[in-house]
This record gives structure tokens, C-alpha cells and sequence, in this order.
């Protein structure tokens, strides 16, 4: 939660929430969809994933209730990515949802990739935002 802080501090606007941590349990993407609509009842909401979740998102639970309270955005990654994601696409209209997909360069990096590079002592400002990277290393994340 701290670190999502930290990265928000770069993006006007953006605010980060501790209702998922805060409610305990399993938490459900519906439930905090749910929740925000209650604390903003007329604003729409869009709820934003990789084109991996958009695959499996019929998958989720109630993703019906989700469609009802929010669009979906996803980032097309390339051109290949961009059918199938067309095809999900269809599959959300179906079900009555709006379904929004952009593009932009995806950030080649995996929390694996930054595990490795701290194990090996090695600088990851160029994977993660500057304040993220100062705490990880000040309070030793991901050092075993």
C-alpha cells in the first residue's frame, strides 16, 4: 500500500485506496467496484486491466454486476494482442458492458525482473519510480 503511495505521488489526480486491505478476506474486484459506485453514485467508473485479465475477465466473479457499474479499459499491447482483445471485446458488449482498448508501450518489466536485480545489488529506478525504489531498498524488500 505504501509503495502505491509512493507511485501516486507522480500522477496528479490519482488517489490510492486501502479499502481492499482494509475490508479483509477475499476480496472480489466486484466488491470494491461496488463500493466506489456507492461513495460516487453518479460518476461512471472504469476499470482498468492488461489485455491477460480482459481474457479471463467472463471468468471473474459476478463479472455481470462489474459491467452494470463500470467500463472496462484495456491496453492493447500490439497488433497480435489487439485481435484477441477485439474478440474479448465483443464478448463484454455482449453481455451489455462497455468495453474501452487503447495502446501504448507496455513497460517490459516483471516483479521478478526487480527481485533478481536487487538480489544482485543492481539499480531498478529504470523499472520502478525513484521513491519506490528508495523505500524497497531502505526497508530491504525482496532481499530473499
Amino acid at each position: 500500500l505504501e509503495m502505491c503511495r509512493l507511485a501516486a505521488e507522480n500522477c496528479p489526480g490519482t488517489e490510492v485506496s486501502d479499502f481492499e486491505i482494509k475490508s479483509g478476506g477475499t476480496s472480489y474486484t466486484v466488491y470494491t467496484v461496488e463500493h466506489f459506485h456507492s461513495l460516487m453514485p453518479k460518476s461512471r467508473l472504469y476499470l482498468a486491466m492488461g489485455s491477460d485479465m480482459l481474457r479471463v475477465f467472463t471468468d471473474w466473479y459476478m463479472p455481470e454486476r462489474i459491467l452494470e457499474l463500470a467500463a472496462l479499459v484495456c491496453n492493447c499491447r500490439d497488433e497480435a494482442d489487439r485481435a484477441e482483445c477485439e474478440a474479448d471485446k465483443k464478448k463484454i458488449e455482449a453481455m451489455g458492458g462497455e468495453c474501452i482498448l487503447t495502446k501504448c508501450e507496455p513497460l517490459v518489466c516483471s516483479s521478478t525482473v526487480v527481485r533478481e536485480r536487487l538480489l544482485r545489488g543492481e539499480d531498478i529506478t529504470d523499472l520502478v519510480p525513484k521513491n519506490v525504489a528508495e523505500y524497497i531498498i531502505r526497508k530491504g524488500l525482496y532481499r530473499d
